[in-house]
């Protein structure tokens, strides 16, 4: 499915630990968005946007790791407006 500013981004629904709301990991040029099944519809758009950020964002495209890149945004978020 095409989604983002042209990109081509699959998003499937999956089980997963109730600590992850979603993931998003990039193979061949294609993003796939995976969802926590257990999240109601309103959490699993949120997941959805969230990971559509981090494609945005660049953050697929850095060394960084997952956790690194979370704990970053999060600090940004919270420091915006300082």
């Amino acid at each position: 499915m095409e989604l983002v500013f042209g990109l081509d981004v699959i998003c499937r629904s999956t089980d997963m630990p109730m600590a992850v709301k979603g993931a998003v990991k990039k193979s061949n040029g294609v993003y796939y968005i995976y969802i926590n099944n257990r999240l109601c519809e309103e959490e699993q758009a949120l997941a959805v946007a969230h990971e559509i950020d981090h494609i945005v964002s660049g953050d697929l495209e850095t060394d960084y790791s997952a956790a690194q890149v979370e704990k970053y945004n999060h600090y940004m978020e919270a420091n915006k407006n300082e």
